[in-house]
């Protein structure tokens, strides 16, 4: 697997609500790794490029309380966390109050606060998460997760370092530089037509693994190939470029059961 692949299909997924389907739900990307692999860091190059993008450290309810009329109204489009763990680092039930609000952000939307009237109209929001999530609080949490549908909502992207991007690192340390990560890519926008064939969509499933838990993050990763494509028709220049399937292909360790390594 490679990183140009990762950044690639994470800046598709983010334009994913260009994409003309029925099915209005955002969905979410977790990449879960342990320490010292360059999760924060990916969210980070995969959202601040973007000014309908932001990205937190941590987030409180009061804080969503306010974000929710400016994504609501599609200001922001996504939400990005460096370290879903610091969500975590509160009272219980205040955290999975934010569980809960993210939980409903990613699928049917969120509208009221437990504080607010029910009788009274508010603005639903609705909106991709790309978070950055330990390995140990994935193994924490992810049977709750599971249980309760969090995780369902989610593609998963489980990764290592290989030894030679870890080797890369550890010498851009020593002399002072950063990991230069790839551009981004051109993005559309206008609506583009949802053009995914039933071969397409079971090949995608095959590598999520074909289960009844999979549905948005299918329909999320079904999305991106359309805007992966949508790219590939801009981008043609005389030279054989890899397809938007073979990208994805790529990638097929780390979006399945296994996890896979990820050169730099």
């Amino acid at each position: 697997m490679h990183v140009s692949s990762l950044l690639r299909l994470t800046c598709a997924l983010q334009y994913t609500y260009l994409v003309d389907s029925p099915f209005k739900q955002r969905g979410g990307f977790f990449l879960i790794a342990g320490p010292g692999n360059m999760k924060s860091a990916l969210v980070e190059s995969s959202v601040k490029p973007f000014s309908n993008a932001l990205c937190y450290s941590d987030l409180t309810l009061k804080q969503l309380a306010v974000l929710r009329s400016p994504i609501a109204n599609g200001s922001y489009q996504t939400l990005g966390f460096l370290e879903l763990e610091k969500l975590y680092a509160r009272q219980s039930s205040v955290a999975m109050n934010l569980e809960g609000v993210i939980k409903a952000m990613v699928e049917e939307g969120f509208s009221h606060f437990a504080f607010e009237d029910k009788r009274l109209w508010v603005p639903t929001a609705r909106c991709y998460v790309i978070a950055s999530v330990l390995d140990s609080l994935y193994t924490l949490h992810g049977a709750r997760w599971t249980d309760n549908g969090f995780l369902r909502r989610f593609l998963q992207f489980k990764y290592v370092l290989s030894f030679k991007a870890k080797e890369k690192v550890h010498h851009a340390v020593h002399v002072g530089e950063l990991i230069e990560m790839p551009p981004m890519f051109p993005i559309p926008s206008t609506p583009i037509k949802f053009d995914v064939t039933m071969q397409e969509s079971k090949h995608l499933a095959d590598i999520l693994g074909s289960d009844d838990m999979i549905f948005t993050p299918l329909n999320l990763l079904r999305k991106a190939l359309v805007i992966l494509k949508w790219v590939h028709r801009q981008t043609k220049n005389g030279k054989r470029l890899p397809t938007p399937m073979e990208y994805i292909d790529d990638l097929k360790d780390g979006l399945g059961k296994n996890g896979g390594s990820l050169d730099l």
